[in-house]
């Protein structure tokens, strides 16, 4: 069983720490899970040194992971038992997540998630909006949500950084000191 003061700590766990503590199901150095983490995730998540070493101590002093062994400068990590149940009280999380959107947004079969680029299908129950005008009565049916939202243009990336300048001192100005 999962110490609550740890599920409150580390539920809902950020994208970091999940995919550390992840790789470190099997034995692993430090370079060797930025390398898993970029693997598993198709190089969406490229992890830095600093941001893994710092994961690494408060996960090690939580008893969460624990070193294995040490060879020529590097050490070796493994996931604890708490660890791992701390994995699968995330992984329950996500499902319960998963599932309530996809029942929301018509996806019962729990078929995989779209990418966010490609054309998600959205189920919208038809609304009827009702409106006198004079003795005739007219009805709208409420569009898609995709279909409602407009495409913004692309804004053109800066190709020089902003330089703020000085604002000008005004007659009446008071500074603090």
């Amino acid at each position: 069983m999962l110490d609550e003061k740890l599920k409150k700590s580390y539920l809902p766990m950020t994208e970091t720490a999940y995919y550390i503590l992840l790789s470190l199901t099997n034995e692993l150095h430090g370079y060797g899970i930025i390398l898993n983490v970029k693997k598993i995730t198709d190089g969406r998540i490229s992890l830095q040194a600093g941001t893994v070493y710092n994961t690494l101590s408060k996960l090690q002093a939580d008893g969460l992971i624990q070193v294995i062994r040490e060879e020529e400068r590097k050490t070796f990590y493994k996931a604890t038992a708490d660890g791992i149940l701390l994995l699968k009280a995330e992984l329950a999380r996500l499902a319960e997540l998963y599932y309530n959107g996809s029942v929301l947004l018509g996806n019962s079969q729990m078929e995989p998630l779209a990418q966010v680029d490609q054309d998600i299908p959205v189920k919208v129950e038809a609304k009827v909006k009702t409106s006198s005008v004079g003795s005739k009565k007219t009805t709208k049916e409420k569009q898609p949500i995709k279909e409602q939202v407009k495409e913004q243009p692309a804004k053109p990336a800066k190709t020089e950084p902003a330089v703020r300048k000085p604002a000008k001192k005004k007659k009446n100005d008071i500074f603090l000191f």
